[in-house]
This record gives structure tokens, C-alpha cells and sequence, in this order.
């Protein structure tokens, strides 16, 4: 089980590894809309943030890591001819909380997938575009592991949200903001 830390909204779960399971929920395919958002301060450049996929060679199913810093969005069915893989672009910093936005429009291309940090879209690389089947998992949904022995993250997470539809760009903006809302509405104009 994580240990507790303080994050930049809540009490944050420091990972090194382990993560947890979050038992069947976010029960996704690639229909459907969906999007995850996060604070995270990571320790290390690859590591699960989250997945819903079996460790199995197969491995269908969904899963958001950092590889070498950058933010990877994984939707599969079979590894190599039918799945999406893309990354952003650039890493986020090591030791330093960032909002991650991950967004997902249903539309089974690559182009409907796109990352945001600290509110702000960010470009990204498509290493796979090539997506035909369901990739609907009966892995259970696991937080800062996922994809085998050794995969799990280093670092921590804070205020992880799951969504059932693709957040639009103010919702990210607002969701990125470490000021409570309402103390935003008693600033004075």
C-alpha cells in the first residue's frame, strides 16, 4: 500500500512500485469517451501511472506510463498491428508536481487521444495508429503499476480523476488549478 505525503491539493500516495488496485472500474473500449487527470511528482522517467490491462503477453487493454519522462497513452488489443501508442513530445520534470490531462474522444484514431500539462495541450508523437478491435480489459484497474514485474512507478499521485466522457479544454484548465475554487471567487475582480 502507498504511504501518505502531502500533494499539491490532497494527501498524495507516494508510490515506489507497488501502486494498488482499484478492482473493476473504468471499464473502457474503444467506443467510448473517456479522460483521466492527475497531479504527478515523479522520481524516475518510466514507470505505470495507471492501467487496465492484464500482464500477460496479449496485455489488451489500456495503460498511461511515463517512458524516458514523456506521458505514453497505450490503447491495445495486440501489441505490433492493432493499437494506439503515442507519447507527448516532451518529458515532464523529475521531482516537480505537474497536472496530466488525458483525453479520449471514441474516435479509434491516434488523433483522438491528446495529453495536456498544467492545462495546456502538448504536442505529441504517434508511434502506432492502427486500431480495429476491442481492447475492453478483465484486468483489474491498477494505480502506479501495471505491465509486469519491474514496471511499477516512482513517485507520487494526487487527486487522480475518471471521467466517462473527453473533458474539453477549459474543464482540463479548471481541473489544473491548485487554487480552490472558491477562493477564485472571492478574489475581487
Amino acid at each position: 500500500r502507498p504511504t501518505q505525503t502531502e500533494g499539491p491539493l490532497n494527501q498524495a500516495d507516494a508510490i515506489a512500485e507497488t501502486g494498488t488496485e482499484a478492482g473493476q472500474t473504468a471499464n473502457f473500449d474503444y467506443f467510448d469517451k473517456f479522460s483521466f487527470a492527475f497531479w504527478i511528482k515523479p522520481r524516475h522517467g518510466t514507470g505505470t501511472i495507471l492501467s487496465k490491462m492484464q500482464d500477460t503477453a496479449r496485455a489488451e487493454g489500456y495503460a498511461v506510463r511515463l517512458e524516458e519522462g514523456r506521458v505514453q497513452v497505450l490503447l491495445v488489443k495486440r501489441w505490433l498491428d492493432d493499437a494506439i501508442r503515442a507519447h507527448t513530445a516532451q518529458p515532464l520534470p523529475l521531482d516537480r508536481w505537474s497536472h496530466v490531462a488525458v483525453t479520449y474522444d471514441g474516435s479509434r484514431l491516434a488523433k483522438g487521444i491528446q495529453v495536456h500539462v498544467d492545462g495546456e495541450p502538448v504536442a505529441m508523437t504517434v508511434q502506432l495508429d492502427l486500431f480495429n478491435q476491442t481492447f475492453a480489459s478483465a484486468g483489474p484497474f491498477r494505480i502506479g503499476q501495471g505491465g509486469g514485474q519491474g514496471s511499477g512507478l516512482h513517485g507520487e499521485l494526487d487527486d487522480l480523476r475518471i471521467y466517462d466522457r473527453c473533458l474539453p479544454p477549459e474543464t482540463v484548465l479548471l481541473l489544473a488549478t491548485k487554487t480552490p475554487l472558491d477562493a477564485i471567487l472571492q478574489t475581487p475582480p
